[in-house]
């Protein structure tokens, strides 16, 4: 098969180029990228126990960020808190769940109970990050 397109990698910019090459002007695209994969580092897929998981997650590489934070380089930082609620019986519940969404749900009374028969304990409670 002879092509005229060559896109040089599948992450979202390229794959996103190819299928409108292909669909839009009918002409056949060859793609290639160093993964065996597309999406880049949007990819998700199963786990061994069938969990879909995104591979390749935020980084906490500090050489990332010293090279990305070098002032005036690229780019001022800011700080991002991602904060997920569900809402369970018209109450705003945290997410993923924790002892914060147990206290949201019951009574402080039927929270520490709930708390106290699940973990055994109240003093070292896991919390949601905020």
């Amino acid at each position: 098969m002879r092509t005229r397109w060559l896109v040089v990698g599948a992450g979202l910019s390229g794959a996103t180029l190819a299928e409108r090459i292909a669909r839009g002007l009918d002409d056949p695209v060859h793609v290639v990228d160093r993964r065996d994969h597309i999406a880049g580092n949007a990819f998700d897929g199963t786990n061994e126990h069938g969990v879909m998981v995104h591979h390749y997650g935020a980084t906490s590489s500090h050489r990332l960020f010293d090279r990305l934070a070098v002032p005036f380089r690229f780019t001022d930082w800011r700080e991002y808190r991602h904060r997920v609620l569900a809402e369970v019986q018209g109450a705003q519940v945290p997410l993923p769940f924790s002892f914060d969404s147990i206290d949201c749900l019951f009574s402080p009374t039927e929270a520490e109970l709930i708390k106290h028969e699940l973990w055994g304990h109240t003093r070292r409670a896991p919390r949601s990050r905020s």
